[in-house]
């Protein structure tokens, strides 16, 4: 496993971008099939898709992509449900790459999911609500507000695993304030909705690819904020993908809390 310091930053100026961020978000999960499980994943949301349209007796459903980024899950995936997804994100750039699909179904907004101005004033209750990956327990009552009676959110938020364990090395960070945001988010869902919720662990592998690009990427994505780690952090994560690689493969895990609730008819 060869690696350099100079060629992490090299990978680093590449991803520290705003679209680099979004081309470093790819590569870590989804380019060449790198996510062991997805179609589990998709299924769930699927599911929870299916349960809304049979409970609501529509066909059709107005869906609102919460933080929607670049991929953009319900209009890549179930636009087949929806007679309109809104996709909202504060990052225009992203927003730009979801535009670029050219999906008559989805519409763009830009908009900070603490405050959702914009989406407020168009007026719209949603039949399905999803937030993946960077919901926070801010965002839950604007969620219930806007979603129809019978409705559902759908979240999922990281709760444990090889990318926060790589933050708390490097950044001294302290997960168990997030496992506290946790039980904060399903307190709030409980005032107005009924919940599922679950825990799936998937993993991300890696094969034969180079250590500092990843590290570079992870650098970008999943140590809070962008951070260029100095020499004796990029040593210390440079030993924490050793102890995950084996046959030139490093394999990544991670813990997934979701939460699937149901509007109540108040």
């Amino acid at each position: 496993m060869k690696t350099d310091y100079s060629n992490y930053i090299y990978f680093y100026k590449q991803f520290s971008t705003s679209s680099g961020y979004y081309e470093a978000c790819d590569y870590l999960s989804f380019q060449d099939d790198r996510w062991q499980g997805i179609e589990k994943y998709i299924d769930l949301i699927g599911c929870a898709i299916s349960d809304t349209k049979k409970r609501l007796s529509k066909t059709k459903i107005l869906m609102a992509d919460m933080g929607c980024g670049a991929y953009g899950w319900l209009q890549r995936y179930f636009s087949e449900s929806a007679n309109k997804i809104i996709c909202i994100d504060s990052n225009k750039d992203a927003l730009n790459q979801i535009g670029s699909l050219k999906n008559p179904l989805a519409e763009t907004i830009q908009d900070n999911a603490f405050s959702l101005g914009k989406i407020f004033s168009l007026g719209h209750k949603f039949d399905f609500v999803y937030c993946g990956f960077n919901v926070y327990e801010g965002f839950v009552d604007n969620f219930l507000k806007l979603t129809a009676p019978d409705g559902c959110i759908f979240l999922m938020k990281p709760k444990i695993g090889d990318d926060l364990i790589l933050r708390s090395l490097v950044r001294n960070y302290d997960i168990l304030p997030r496992y506290k945001e946790i039980a904060k988010i399903t307190a709030a869902l409980e005032k107005d909705a009924e919940i599922k919720y679950r825990e799936e662990i998937f993993s991300w592998k890696f094969e034969n690819e180079s250590t500092d690009k990843l590290l570079a990427a992870m650098s970008v994505v999943c140590l809070g904020e962008q951070i260029l780690m100095n020499r004796e952090q990029y040593e210390i994560a440079v030993d924490f993908v050793k102890l995950r690689t084996s046959n030139d493969t490093v394999l990544m895990s991670q813990t997934f809390a979701l939460w699937q609730a149901v509007k109540k008819d108040n």
